[in-house]
């Protein structure tokens, strides 16, 4: 990492802004109260990121070492990949992909503030994922869902929820899944994720993913 959690809690509580290290994640800090970061210092020098504790939480299953081959298969913006990059030493590489080019492109800059070099950005078209799969020691499949565990930023969302659109969701993490995993090599590691509550969307998917693929736990 570009500099130490303690030392982001040092500069930020000298300039008053009132933050707490979280209890969940070992990198993340908590700002306590609404206040506009955008033009700290320490932001724009790229010492730290504004996130969900839970992106990190995410993240750190992804046990990445130096010189392995990370591949974030629904990556958005790269704030995920961008937890995950401080521990290969900008050694190995990790692989963004997403759906979306201008959201997947966006975490350019976000790479170049905390100084991690070792990202490749795969839009769906790129003619380097086919050469890629079966290749890859870690995919992260943060995967489009219900976002039942959202509700409390977007409360709104509760009148757009119904069963014949979780069934959506459900059709779409296995379809996503299952591309995904061909980037895994033998003997590689697939973290499955969701922003959803739901059992349908996380317990159940993960079962069913172990008995089509012939997967299991790790831990």
């Amino acid at each position: 990492a570009r500099i130490s959690r303690d030392k982001v809690h040092m500069f930020l509580s000298s300039r008053s802004v009132p933050v707490e290290k979280t209890l969940n994640s070992q990198m993340g800090l908590l700002l306590t109260s609404k206040q506009n970061m955008l033009d700290i210092p320490e932001y724009k020098l790229g010492y730290f990121e504004i996130q969900d504790e839970s992106s990190q939480l995410i993240a750190d299953q992804v046990d990445a070492k130096p010189c392995d081959l990370v591949m974030d298969f629904c990556a958005g913006s790269g704030g995920k990949a961008l937890c995950i990059g401080p521990k290969m030493l900008n050694r190995g590489q990790i692989f963004l992909h997403d759906v979306r080019d201008t959201k997947l492109f966006e975490s350019k800059r976000r790479f170049r503030k905390a100084n991690v070099n070792n990202y490749t950005l795969l839009p769906p078209s790129h003619p380097q994922l086919p050469k890629l799969r079966g290749r890859m020691d870690w995919v992260l499949v943060d995967a489009p869902c219900s976002q039942t565990g959202a509700l409390r930023r977007n409360p709104d969302m509760k009148w757009t929820y119904s069963d014949s659109r979780l069934q959506k969701w459900v059709a779409l993490q296995r379809e996503v899944f299952e591309a995904a995993l061909k980037y895994t090599k033998d003997g590689g590691k697939i973290v499955y994720a969701t922003c959803s509550v739901l059992d349908e969307e996380n317990a159940q998917q993960v079962r069913f993913f172990c008995e089509k693929f012939g997967l299991y736990l790790s831990h």
